[in-house]
Order: structure tokens, then sequence, then C-alpha cells
């Protein structure tokens, strides 16, 4: 704005020497000064016009200047605010709350948990197809042990539920539609399809509380699972043993502890699912100890005993103490006795036992000895035993591992599943077992015996087994069986003129396919 002033004073500065040269051109006093006045007026005007316009220049500077004091102020204050208030956390997505989710174990079973992981149902199914045949030598075709159906069996045909509710409680439930219960009018039948139905509470550290009815842990090879079995059946002395007060579908109260060296149990048992309420119900109990002496990757040993009292017998004060050979196509029991009777009822019974397993890498073996007493009124006490040892060699390198919560061993699962695209050939283990019970006392072969002589024979049999893996749920097992049933005769307290051997020679072969999830 100054060079602008500087302009029009140069400008009235021309104009007055051209006004001054034309004055004195034209020698004319009057006209010069009235022409100098004008000029002077004009100069006074575009003098004034300045002035005014300096002072809007100065007031717009001014506002101009308030208007940045404002806007730095406010700045200003915005710092001192940011600096005043915490810094908060970086905002983050809100992740999303956990929901219930349905899961597949490794072994394919369904399972559908809670958010939180402390309820869950899960959905459990075993399915075995027995196929097979029998052959006796003498072959009467009339009575036991010589004659027995061929042909196929549903052994089992189970479908269950279980899980757990928050966390402690366990259930499980199952119902089987296989096994031989569609014969309800066999003696050895039972009557209810409930294999199992218990709740069980494991609130408290490594020990757990059973209620319902179950497969009582009683004997090493009846805490093994059934799909666990390393033959189709259990061998003849331990199948005894559980009939007193343990076995499948019994109805029971008790409580085992254990970690990965101990495991330890007692029940109170009562009768099997099944049995009819119209008579006096059994009471009997069991305890079981065992202890993992070594325990490595690749080797374990296992040792334990066993003890079994039927306190109360049941209302018809006998026992069936009597079971079909190793093999269950026919589920007739052929071997054994009923004890006690109407003139000599059956007080109770004890079986003592023990125990041993283990493995190194790919071998595997498993045995157990057992002592039977049973006492009868008005006779002698009868006392049997009996015992079995199997083994068994994984060619393909798997190894049955050592399951703590139950206190026995598990089946094979291959590191190499059967498939024909990835070359896999699942697993494949070879087995052998041999079982021996003697079921005779106060008996003498070609004597005429007491009313306390029992002559339940002598069996020795032996079983040879191939077991192929494909994968984890699906199973095959085939069994070859030679059973040798002696010292066995009718009439025992006849002459010896009138007894008549009823002993025999068994060969057998069956077949498993199993699906178990």
């Amino acid at each position: 704005m100054r060079s602008r002033h500087w302009g029009v004073a140069i400008c009235s500065a021309g104009a007055l020497a051209l006004l001054s040269g034309q004055a004195f051109a034209a020698d004319a006093p009057t006209t010069v000064n009235h022409q100098i006045d004008l000029l002077q007026d004009q100069i006074r005007q575009q003098q004034d016009m300045l002035v005014q316009q300096q002072k809007q220049l100065q007031a717009q500077q001014q506002q101009l200047q308030d208007l940045l004091a404002r806007v730095a102020d406010g700045e200003t204050q915005s710092r001192r605010a940011q600096a005043a208030t915490p810094a908060s956390a970086p905002v983050t997505p809100q992740a999303a709350a956990p929901s219930a989710k349905l899961e597949l174990s490794d072994k394919n079973r369904p399972t559908f948990t809670s958010a939180d992981g402390r309820n869950s149902i899960g959905l459990s199914s075993i399915f075995n197809l027995d196929v097979g045949g029998y052959n006796y030598r003498p072959n009467s075709g009339a009575t036991s042990p010589q004659s027995l159906q061929n042909g196929v069996n549903a052994r089992r045909a189970r479908i269950g539920v279980n899980g757990t509710f928050q966390g402690d409680w366990k259930y499980d439930l199952q119902y089987d539609f296989g096994n031989y219960d569609d014969g309800l009018t066999a003696t050895n039948s039972t009557k209810s399809g409930i294999k199992s139905a218990f709740i069980s509470y494991g609130g408290i550290n490594a020990t757990m509380v059973d209620l319902g009815y179950l497969s009582v842990p009683y004997t090493l090879d009846q805490a093994t699972a059934n799909v666990d079995y390393m033959f189709l059946e259990h061998p003849i002395p331990q199948a005894l043993a559980i009939a007193v007060a343990g076995g499948d579908s019994r109805s029971a109260f008790g409580t085992r502890s254990f970690d990965d060296r101990y495991w330890v149990g007692g029940y109170l048992t009562g009768p099997k699912a099944g049995t009819s309420h119209t008579a006096a119900e059994q009471l009997g109990g069991t305890v079981r100890g065992t202890y993992q002496l070594v325990s490595t990757e690749s080797s374990s040993l296992h040792v334990g005993g066993d003890f079994a009292q039927l306190i109360k017998a049941p209302g018809t004060h006998t026992l069936n103490f009597a079971i079909e050979p190793e093999i269950s196509i026919d589920p007739t029991a052929t071997y054994g006795l009923t004890l006690g009777s109407a003139a000599n009822p059956l007080r109770s019974a004890s079986v003592y036992s023990l125990e041993a397993a283990g493995g190194y890498r790919s071998l595997f073996f498993q045995g157990e000895y057992f002592f039977y007493n049973f006492d009868r009124k008005g006779l002698a006490s009868a006392r049997f035993n009996g015992g079995y040892l199997q083994g068994s060699w994984t060619v393909t390198g798997e190894h049955r591992a050592y399951s703590a919560e139950s206190g026995a061993y598990g089946r094979i699962y291959p590191s190499h599943p059967f498939s024909l695209k990835e070359g896999g050939a699942g697993a494949w283990e070879l087995a052998a077992r041999l079982s021996r019970t003697n079921l005779n006392d106060h008996f003498i072969v070609g004597a005429q015996n007491s009313l306390s002589a029992v002559d339940g024979g002598n069996e020795v049999t032996t079983t040879l087994g191939v077991n192929w893996y494909p994968n984890n749920n699906i199973m095959f097992r085939l069994n070859y069986e030679h059973g040798v049933f002696g010292d066995l005769a009718s009439n025992i307290t006849a002459k010896p003129s009138s007894q008549k051997d009823t002993g025999a020679h068994l060969n057998a072969v069956a077949a498993r396919a199993q699906v178990a999830f």
C-alpha cells in the first residue's frame, strides 16, 4: 500500500509541473492560480482517500490478527485438554462370545459341548457281528457240552449317550439291541437290553463315585473295555469269577481312585439288569487294587489283587456257575454247574484272584489266577481254582497302552490306517491264550462219591487269534479254539457202573466284524 501512496504523489507532482509550464507559457497568472487551487483540492481529496484506505487496511489487519490469536488459543487449549486426559488403550475389535460346539474326536465320536466346556452330550455305538461253528468229539447231539449250534450272532448292537454335567458329573446310558436278548427264554439270557445306565461324580481329586447299572471293574479282563478284548470272549475262569458279584449290567454303588501308577476301587453290588424283582435279590461286593511297577514309553509291568464276596444269595439260594466256551455263536452254557439247592442252599461265595500284565514295545502279556469258595448249608464247602495266560505280538509295531482310569490296557490303534490310496496297512496282531479251570471238589473219578462231591469237570482251552485293525473304529478278529472238557460224569453219587463219561473235545472257528465309536 505504501508504493501506491508514492505513485499518487509523483502523479500529482507531474501534473503540477505541467500546469506550471502552461502558466508560464500563457503568461496568465490568474488562470494558473485557479488551476493550482483545483489541483491542490484534488491532492487533498486523494490524501483523504489514502487516509481512509489506511484506516480500513489497519482494521482488516487487526481483524486478521484477532482471528489468528483465537485460533492459536484454541489449539493451545486443545493440547492442554489432551495432555490432561489419560491415554486410552488402542481400540480393538470386540471378540465374539464363545458358543457351544459340535466336535468329532480322533475316535470319531461326535460330542456336543457347551461354550464353557463343562457340559456335553456324546453319541457312542458298538456293533459286533460274529459268525462261526463248532465240532465236538464225541458228538452226542443231545447233551452239553457236546452240542452247540453253528451260525451267526449279533453279539452286540449297542447305541448310547454319555457326557458331563457341570464338569464334575458324568453319565452313561447304553441299550443293546443285539447280544442274545432276543432269546428271552434262554436260561442264561438277560431279560433287559439295558447294558449301562449310571452316573458318576468326579469332583474329588483322581476319584470317581459310580451309581447305577455298569460293568463292575473287578478283575483285569473285565476292566478292559469289550471293544478292546484280545479275543472274542473272556477266558472261562475269569467269566466264572465275575458271575459271583460282578460282570456287565450289574447294579452297583462304589468308588475308584487312580493315577498313572495305582488303581483301587470297591463296589457294593446287587442283581443284574432284567433280574426278576419278585424274589429276594442278591447282595455282594468287590474290591480291586493294582499298581504299575514299570511305566515307560516302551515298557510296563502291572500287578494287582482282587476279591469278590457274595454276601446274600438270590432268593433261589443258588448260583448259576456255568459259562459257554470262549466263543458265543451259541450262548448255551456248556461248562460249569449250578451251586446250591432247596435242600442245601448256597449261603455265601467268595473269589480271590491275582493279576499281572505288561508289555515291551510290540509284545504284550496278561494273566490272572482265581480261587473260588462256595459255602453250602449241610454240605462241605466247594473249592475250585483256575487261571489263564494270554499274549500278543503286534506285527506292525504298535502296542497296547495303559489306561489309568480303568487300571487296564486298551486296544491297538494303527499308526498307518488301511488305505489303498495312501498305502497304509492298518495294524496286525497275533495272539494266543491258554486257560484252565478245575471245577471238581470232593470228587474221585470212577468212585461212588458223597453228596458233597462236585463234578464240574476240568477244562483246558487253547485259543489262537489274528486281529486286524484297519483304522480306529473298525476291527476284524479270527479265533480258532481247541478245548478239552474232562473228568466229567453223570450220576457221580451212584455206583461207578451207573456213571457215564460226558467229557468231550471241542474245536471251533469264529470271526467277528466290529464297529465302535
